[in-house]
């Protein structure tokens, strides 16, 4: 039966390459700080939502027209009328002029269509405003998608001249603008099967004063839509989730963290390719490997050697011992051995790399020290002669010659 033997632990933090460590805490600080806008983004939207759909659509249409009775005339050779666009309206060859007002109310569903409409003369100026009833009001009615009506009535403008002059006269103040705004109001009621609409139409058109000719607004028509809605408001259960879930998130990523950096700690990533080597070794074969301080005893008897580790690992199994692991050593780099009674049962890993020497140059007293690692190595060593401490590296030289002796200074710690 294979007995496993554990191997005693030595702290609470995982070590780990710092690099790896320092991207692992950058991935969750960006990851905490996407998910603490996630939930500022799913607390500033509502939990309800309000949808409005139409339920009925409608149009007012208005248009105002005008025509002029002329006198005779040598302009518009003894012409008698005169409509927008043909010409200019001289107002000594005008006997008069009539206004006509249309309106047409569309509805997209069949409707009892009711309302009433006014007409308005407007005395405005920069000072004083006044207002006089041209076409009292009127009610009208139809029944269907449409409802409409026309209303014609003479525009005396040199009425409201005089009543211009007569208030100056009154005030004693002579006003600087003046005009005349012609204004049809239309009240609209239409009433459905199921729904019910109002509608309040208005259109406007000036009209100058005291001038030699008689000038009227150009935009004469007018069209506004209408729409009759129905909102409700539904609740949004995935705004409800999102916040639920941003707000989980962010308090892990939030832990994580401080767990992230009290948990583990950061070791040098300078490992040679012997000591990566070993690391997969050991992951592979785990709790069956325990590592040893001591170079082991030579057995009174005999030392069978074996090829590879796994026929190592099959000794190891068959008679229930752990695989020991002793190095690395100058003479056989790392050893691998099995011990059963008097028997020793072992492999030799041979590093694939060579060690190098360095002679280190003290600071502060001069002398020189040599020491001996594997390339890309840094130990931190005592002076022996004056005990200043520091460290020395050892830097892998680009050349398959014999590694040569390199001079490096201690630096000293701070």
């Amino acid at each position: 039966m294979k007995t496993k033997i554990r191997q005693q632990k030595t702290g609470y933090k995982k070590t780990i390459p710092s690099t790896i460590r320092f991207i692992a805490i950058g991935i969750i600080g960006i990851l905490f700080l996407c998910s603490v806008f996630g939930t500022y983004t799913a607390y500033q939207t509502p939990l309800t939502k309000k949808i409005v759909s139409p339920i009925l659509h409608y149009t007012n249409i208005g248009r105002f027209d005008y025509i002029a009775l002329l006198k005779n005339n040598t302009v518009y050779d003894n012409k008698t009328t005169l409509r927008p666009g043909e010409g200019t309206f001289f107002k000594l060859l005008i006997q008069q002029v009539n206004v006509t007002f249309s309106y047409t109310f569309q509805i997209d569903h069949d409707a009892d269509i009711a309302g009433n409409y006014t007409i308005d003369a407007i005395l405005q100026t920069n000072l004083w405003t006044k207002s006089y009833p041209v076409v009292s009001r009127t009610p009208f009615n139809a029944h269907g998608i449409t409802a409409t009506f026309n209303t014609q009535f003479p525009l005396n403008y040199t009425l409201y001249e005089q009543l211009l002059q007569n208030i100056n006269e009154e005030t004693g103040v002579s006003v600087q603008t003046q005009q005349l705004i012609l204004q049809s109001t239309v009240v609209v009621y239409a009433t459905t099967t199921n729904h019910s609409v109002s509608s309040v139409f208005s259109q406007s058109i000036n009209v100058s004063l005291n001038q030699k000719t008689l000038d009227i607004s150009k935009e004469l028509s007018l069209t506004t839509p209408g729409v009759l809605t129905n909102s409700t408001t539904i609740n949004q259960e995935d705004i409800t989730n999102q916040r639920t879930i941003w707000t989980a998130l962010s308090v892990i990523f939030f832990a994580g963290l401080p767990i992230m950096m009290l948990l583990t700690t950061s070791r040098s990533e300078s490992e040679n390719k012997t000591e990566k080597e070993i690391k997969k070794i050991k992951k592979k074969y785990g709790e069956w490997i325990i590592e040893t301080k001591t170079s082991p005893e030579q057995p009174k008897s005999r030392i069978i050697l074996v090829k590879s580790l796994e026929d190592l690992s099959k000794v190891s199994e068959e008679l229930g011992k752990p695989i020991l692991l002793y190095g690395p050593s100058s003479e056989k780099d790392y050893r691998f051995y099995v011990l059963e009674d008097s028997m020793m049962y072992e492999y030799e890993f041979k590093t694939k790399e060579k060690m190098i020497k360095v002679v280190a140059l003290c600071p502060k007293c001069g002398t020189k020290n040599i020491y001996e690692d594997y390339p890309g190595k840094k130990i931190n060593v005592v002076c022996p002669n004056c005990g200043n401490p520091g460290i020395v590296s050892f830097d892998a030289l680009k050349t398959k010659l014999r590694p040569r002796l390199i001079f490096s200074s201690l630096k000293e710690k701070q």
